[in-house]
């Protein structure tokens, strides 16, 4: 599981520096599931995986509007409900921190990731 809390909004080049890095990171060949958002299918992403990167990456692409396929939506009950539900404020790098401590506890619950996969049908 991987968890990025960038400052502002990412652009298709961001996502392609953001894959680099975790091909960096992850030995063989990788499974990425993602949205339809047009973010996703932008030149410099199709551009990225046809000039090699598709031989490492295999893409899941999900419904644009289909929240009940995204194994990623099933965290957030966990997170919102138990993990930070008495967190509110500001400033912004304490909200962040307090995300980043959350999501790393739930890194420790693999029971509860693999759940949120088979409710997803993946």
């Amino acid at each position: 599981m991987s968890f990025h809390s960038p400052d502002d909004a990412l652009n298709s080049d961001d996502v392609v520096a953001l894959i680099e890095h975790r091909q960096r990171e992850v030995p063989g060949r990788m499974v990425i599931i993602w949205d339809g958002s047009p973010i996703h299918r932008r030149r410099v992403i199709q551009a990225f995986l046809a000039n090699g990167a598709a031989q490492r990456i295999h893409l899941k692409r999900l419904p644009a509007d289909a929240p009940d396929l995204n194994a990623a939506e099933g965290l957030w009950a966990p997170l919102n409900g138990v993990k930070l539900r008495h967190v509110c404020g500001d400033p912004l790098p304490h909200l962040r921190g307090e995300l980043c401590n959350a999501v790393k506890q739930l890194r420790r619950k693999p029971r509860l990731i693999q759940g949120c996969f088979k409710g997803a049908g993946l």
